[in-house]
């Protein structure tokens, strides 16, 4: 049996007792305080500071765009129903803008049920729920009901849409929000 001595060079050069971090520990180290760092940042200026107009033309834009482009991959396709659901996937944006009041309406009797879910819970349901529309709605309804896919996409964007609206938005929240984010000179306009 043959011992084969370590040369000095083979070795680390590590002081005797330290536990040196692996390499990929460390960067994933950097890379999470760099997301908290970052998401600090985007907390205090991102989304505290801005009004809901700011919001809402958010909002409006981002459908808008989608909408655009969902029109553009129709007519590249030359799908039948395409510019349809451009439409609807920009047009649902402001229409929930514009009829926020009543849609708050609706949706008063909807918030004692809510108020007795979690926070986290009524996340998940806004994020699965609309999936799972679409999910059923495609395999079901061209299937059983005889409705195109594009048909079918158009129900999901309309009822997924209703469904996450039903489960995040907070009527009472933003009536509150309303009344204190409005100028002086709206505030003295509305009556009380």
């Amino acid at each position: 049996m043959t011992l084969i001595a370590r040369s000095p060079t083979t070795e680390r050069s590590q002081p005797s007792g330290t536990n040196r971090e692996p390499e990929w520990l460390r960067k994933w180290q950097q890379l999470v305080t760099r997301a908290r760092r970052w998401w600090g940042m985007a907390q205090r200026y991102l989304l505290q500071d801005h009004t809901q107009l700011w919001w809402d033309r958010v909002a409006c834009l981002g459908g808008g765009s989608l909408g655009f482009i969902w029109m553009i991959s129709a007519w590249i396709r030359q799908a039948q129903h395409g510019w349809q659901t451009g439409l609807l996937i920009a047009g649902l944006p402001w229409l929930l803008t514009r009829l926020r009041p009543q849609i708050d309406k609706l949706l008063m009797p909807l918030q004692r049920y809510r108020e007795r879910i979690p926070r986290w819970g009524l996340i998940t349901i806004g994020i699965v729920g609309p999936l799972g529309i679409t999910t059923m709605l495609l395999r079901i309804g061209a299937d059983w009901l005889g409705f195109s896919d594009e048909r079918c996409i158009q129900f999901a964007l309309l009822l997924g849409t209703a469904v996450a609206t039903a489960v995040l938005r907070n009527p009472e929240a933003a009536a509150n929000q309303s009344n204190t984010t409005a100028s002086p000179a709206v505030r003295e306009r509305t009556p009380s």
